[in-house]
C-alpha cells in the first residue's frame, strides 16, 4: 500500500507543481482547475494503462466446459482489457496439457466449421468475437479446463480494499491509484498543462524520463547470456503435433 498514492494526493501534488494551492479534498472542490484535474486523472490513467503491459494488472481467467447446453461461447471478465498473447492453455490438470489453437481468423473459423475438422483435432481452438471468448469444437468436450491471462482495465482500488482492482476511474479522494506515483503524476501534469495551453516542453521530458525508468523496473529481467544456447519453444509445431494419436 505504501507504494501507491491516493487520488487526492496525486492531484494536490500536481496542483502544487503548477502553482495552485492544494486543498483538503480535491474531489469536493468547485475550483474549475481541481475539477479539471479530477477528470484528467481518469483519462490519464486509462491512457497509461494501454501504454505498457504492467505486471500489476495481469489477471488469470479460467473456464470449465460442461455438457450441453454449453455452446462454447463465454462472456469475458467484466474488467477484461485484452488477451495476453500465447497464454491460452488446456492444462494437463483438466485437459490434455496442450496450448489452445488460435486465435483463429474469421477465415480459419468458418473453414473449420464448414469442414467439421474442429471435431477431429487434438486441441481446443479459440477466437474473440462479439465481446466473447469462443472455442471450437462446438459444443465443446465436457469438463475441459481452459485458462488464459489478460490485462485488466481496472487500475483503481477503493480505500476499503486498497490492493484489489476495482475500477477504471477515480471518484473519491481516497481512491488508490495503482500506478507508480511519480509516473501518473508526471502524465497528469503534462495533460493539465496541455489543456491549459501552457508550455509543455519540460513536462514532456519529465514524463518521458519517468516512463522509461518505470517500464524497465516494472518486472525483473532475464539474465543475458552471450553464449549460444538452446531455447525451449513453448508454443510451436514441435510440441503441438496433430497426428500419430490413437
Amino acid at each position: 500500500m505504501a507504494r501507491y498514492s491516493e487520488a487526492g494526493d496525486i492531484i494536490n501534488q500536481v496542483a502544487a507543481e503548477v502553482g495552485l494551492t492544494p486543498v483538503a479534498d480535491p474531489f469536493a472542490s468547485t475550483d474549475p482547475a481541481f475539477v479539471q484535474l479530477k477528470y484528467i486523472l481518469t483519462s490519464s490513467g486509462r491512457e497509461l494503462l494501454g501504454a505498457h503491459q504492467w505486471q500489476r494488472f495481469v489477471q488469470t481467467h479460467s473456464i470449465t466446459t460442461a455438457v450441453p447446453p454449453d455452446t462454447g461461447n463465454y462472456d469475458l471478465p467484466d474488467d477484461f482489457g485484452w488477451l495476453i498473447d500465447q497464454t491460452g492453455w488446456n492444462p494437463v490438470s483438466g485437459g490434455n496439457g496442450l496450448p489452445l489453437g488460435g486465435p483463429l481468423s474469421e477465415q480459419d473459423w468458418t473453414y473449420l466449421v464448414a469442414t467439421n475438422l474442429a471435431s477431429s483435432t487434438i486441441y481446443i481452438s479459440f477466437k474473440q468475437a462479439q465481446g466473447q471468448f469462443q472455442v471450437l469444437p462446438q459444443p465443446p468436450p465436457d469438463a475441459q479446463d481452459i485458462t488464459f491471462e489478460y490485462m485488466s482495465r481496472y487500475w483503481v482500488a477503493v480505500a476499503a480494499s486498497p490492493t484489489v482492482l476495482a475500477a477504471d476511474e477515480v471518484t473519491a479522494t481516497d481512491d488508490v491509484v495503482l500506478f507508480e506515483p511519480i509516473l501518473i503524476q508526471k502524465l497528469l501534469k503534462l495533460r493539465f498543462l496541455e489543456a491549459k495551453g501552457f508550455d509543455t516542453a519540460a513536462a514532456v521530458q519529465q514524463f518521458a524520463n519517468a516512463f522509461s525508468q518505470w517500464t524497465g523496473k516494472d518486472t525483473s529481467a532475464a539474465t543475458l547470456n552471450m553464449a549460444r544456447v538452446r531455447v525451449f519453444p513453448y508454443l510451436g509445431w514441435r510440441n503441438v503435433p496433430e497426428t500419430n494419436y490413437g
